[in-house]
């Protein structure tokens, strides 16, 4: 019963993130190297746009992805990055991918984007499409397929990229901060409070 579901998605301190003017013209992928995170897909549209891409991150499809990469000028591996590294890298980007193909839940990668303010270009798979907003804060495209990327590669270079910070960073404030969590929480706790008085008394089985 649909009635009966309630979603929380996950959260972050967005106080901790810090939304910096402008970009230093590169996109941004940042998790895990596995080839179940669309990085293949992600390489060929870059290859086709000849947009500048940044990975960052470790896996086991590492080596296969150094591979493809080789001979792309456009294409920098960061290695794995964390803590003020990987924010700066964060901040400095034009927008974040997130171009997974398999079911995605609540991907921290895309939050932690758009608290930074950035736009993200992600899958239009699993849970993602529920955090991003196309056109508005950033960009869906079918997973796996390489020419819908580049389009939507293409046009998140000719957005009003403020306009877009401005709302990745409100949105982020709005539905992924702490304090929303523990409001919605707090919401979920009260409704079964609630169910659980209207109750009868359960009937406890006489033993004989």
């Amino acid at each position: 019963d649909p009635d009966k579901l309630t979603v929380l998605h996950n959260f972050v301190d967005t106080s901790k993130y810090q939304v910096t003017a402008g970009h230093d013209d590169y996109l941004l992928y940042f998790g895990r190297i596995e080839k179940l995170k669309g990085l293949a897909t992600l390489v060929r549209a870059v290859a086709k746009t000849g947009h500048r891409l940044v990975i960052a991150g470790d896996g086991g499809w590492r080596n296969e992805m150094a591979a493809m990469i080789a001979d792309a000028p456009n294409i920098t591996y960061a290695g794995f990055q964390s803590g003020g590294q990987l924010s700066r890298l964060i901040q400095n980007a034009r927008a974040v991918v997130a171009p997974s193909e398999w079911y995605e839940n609540c991907p921290m990668s895309v939050i932690e984007a758009k608290s930074y303010g950035r736009p993200v270009v992600a899958a239009n798979i699993g849970g993602i499409p529920e955090l991003v907003r196309h056109d508005i804060d950033g960009f869906l495209f079918e997973p796996g397929d390489t020419g819908d990327l580049a389009r939507q590669l293409d046009a998140v270079h000719n957005i009003d990229h403020a306009e877009f910070s401005l709302a990745a960073r409100a949105d982020a404030e709005a539905r992924f901060s702490g304090d929303n969590y523990l409001r919605s929480l707090m919401r979920v706790y009260a409704s079964v409070a609630e169910f659980a008085a209207g109750q009868p008394e359960p009937q406890l089985a006489q033993v004989r």
